[in-house]
């Protein structure tokens, strides 16, 4: 919780006795540590926003959550530009192998192949075997696919990309 103590409502005071636990209020934070960090929600708004800008077809207000995530997980894995080294390469204390990562344009076209137990599988050998989507992102081992035929998002086995948006860069 991000408040002082007497902000706290009895009703928050009631649910902590409840489960038997304690509410301890932190600190605000010095000027120059919440300038950082609204510094860095602000990037990632920017990032998002950029991300919807080359990804007209997905509807933000849908997606925004998942975008934010992904956009999240790249700005971890790249270095920024005010840094020589990104933040993995600082906590792992090495380059990031940016093929085994899978770092791809969110809301490029994708075709997928389902996973078993997933909508869209199919044992028929008269079936195609592969799905067109969108990639909205990883949830490992899975990859996040919004699919075309009606827009639900699944977890699948990438089988091929084709990052073909404006302005979209395919990293392998």
């Amino acid at each position: 919780m991000d408040t002082y103590s007497v902000n706290i409502s009895d009703a928050a005071d009631a649910v902590a006795d409840e489960f038997d636990c304690v509410i301890r209020p932190v600190s605000a934070g010095t000027p120059q540590e919440m300038g950082h960090a609204e510094g860095a929600v602000g990037e990632l708004r920017r990032m998002t926003r950029a991300t919807f800008a080359a990804a007209p077809h997905l509807d933000p207000t849908k997606y925004w959550g998942l975008a934010d995530e992904w956009n999240t997980w790249v700005h971890y894995i790249l270095p920024g530009r005010d840094r020589g080294k990104s933040a993995y390469e600082i906590c792992e204390g090495r380059k990031p192998n940016l093929k085994n990562l899978f770092i791809k344009t969110f809301g490029c076209p994708v075709t997928f192949k389902p996973m078993k137990g997933t909508p869209g599988h199919s044992t028929n050998k008269n079936m195609p075997l592969t799905v067109d989507g969108y990639f909205l992102g990883m949830q490992w081992p899975m990859v996040l696919v919004l699919r075309k035929s009606d827009s639900k998002v699944v977890h699948t086995v990438l089988v091929h990309t084709s990052c073909l948006n404006k302005g979209a860069q395919r990293i392998n």
